[in-house]
């Protein structure tokens, strides 16, 4: 795991903090939208954690792995 790619920005920060603290599947769209970030950072950053095994995704939701 590559500790430095995980939290290389403050957006990156950002969006595991509110992995981190939510109880509830997440998805790409209410990510982005709730924390005012594009679609596009969101979804690459969440293509990471799936790969390091952090969340696991399904079709339409992504979990975070306890």
């Amino acid at each position: 795991m590559n500790i430095y790619n995980l939290l290389s920005t403050p957006q990156r920060i950002k969006i595991l903090k509110k992995i981190i603290y939510s109880d509830y599947p997440i998805t790409v769209n209410k990510t982005a939208r709730e924390l005012k970030l594009s679609k596009g950072l969101v979804s690459k950053f969440f293509n990471i954690l799936v790969s390091e095994k952090i969340l696991k995704k399904t079709k339409k939701e992504i979990y975070s792995i306890r």
